[in-house]
């Protein structure tokens, strides 16, 4: 039986990944094959050093402090969040991330980075992170609020406008049981996307006509990867892990305290759900 792990992206939101994440390594509980969207893609490379405490420090005090948005961005580098202070600083300079744990894991992990160009997702194996996070960076880069990012003469953004959840990749993987961790509660209604995000794309994506379709198609996307789940699930293929409360914290905003107990949550949700977890992983 193979055994996979999937998660969701949701930038600071993702600190509930990271506290689900923390809960896993707390129990010594591996997958054969993990993938990441978006933060996702950031909080499985930290889950894969196998460090609770890097986990935590990133998705808590580094998402805090450091994850910059507005006015400071929008002078120092001409976008609305501070995608080159994140990646360029503080996770080179505060706090690095382990490459070689990761090169040494046993197990297989991809992350999804989009080719804007070619107008599809890229699968990139965990062991190819490079030491400038440039793959990580593209990862998690949304395109409205950032530069794309060009690695090896190709610009890449991130995956999510095709694989909100990327159960489908999971699946593509020949995984039997699917652990995927959501970073919204089961009331989020995901609408349609708007006119003006619609106009953005038309005008400074002109060129890519599947990038600009999959944004129209987002709404219907994210439903068809949760129908995808909920059938999973009540084959009894899948468990989802989301929050069990709701949090005001948005995908760029959110403070040390609220960052905690969304963390915190995520580690509690899943230690409350020890049994049933246990049980579908048959350990």
């Amino acid at each position: 039986m193979k055994t996979g792990l999937v998660l969701e992206g949701g930038g600071l939101r993702g600190a509930y990944t990271a506290g689900a994440l923390a809960w896993f390594l707390n129990e010594g509980i591996e997958f054969d094959y993990n993938v990441g969207i978006s933060s996702g893609a950031q909080h499985l490379s930290n889950y894969l050093t196998g460090d609770q405490k890097y986990l935590k420090d990133i998705a808590v005090t580094i998402g805090a402090q450091e994850f910059k948005k507005g006015l400071v961005p929008l002078l120092t580098e001409g976008t609305l969040v501070g995608y080159n202070h994140l990646f360029d600083y503080a996770l080179k300079k505060l706090a690095p991330l382990d490459l070689a744990a990761i090169r040494a894991n046993k197990n297989e992990s991809e992350v999804g980075i989009f080719d804007i160009k070619a107008g599809k997702t890229i699968w990139v194996n965990t062991k190819d992170i490079d030491e400038d996070y440039k793959i990580l960076k593209a990862a998690s880069l949304i395109p409205i609020a950032g530069r794309p990012v060009v690695i090896d003469g190709v610009k890449y953004i991130d995956a999510g406008l095709a694989y909100m959840i990327p159960i489908e990749r999971s699946i593509e993987k020949k995984i039997d049981k699917h652990v995927v961790i959501t970073t919204k509660p089961r009331s989020y209604v995901r609408k349609p996307t708007g006119f003006l995000t619609n106009l953005y794309f038309a005008i400074f994506y002109n060129k890519y006509s599947e990038l600009r379709q999959k944004i129209k198609d987002r709404s219907k996307i994210y439903y068809h990867q949760r129908d995808v789940i909920n059938k999973l699930v009540e084959e009894k293929k899948a468990i989802e892990i989301y929050p069990t409360k709701a949090f005001n914290i948005s995908r760029f905003g959110g403070d040390v305290t609220e960052l905690n107990d969304l963390f915190e949550t995520g580690f509690n949700d899943c230690e409350l759900r020890r049994k049933e977890i246990y049980d579908f992983l048959e350990i």
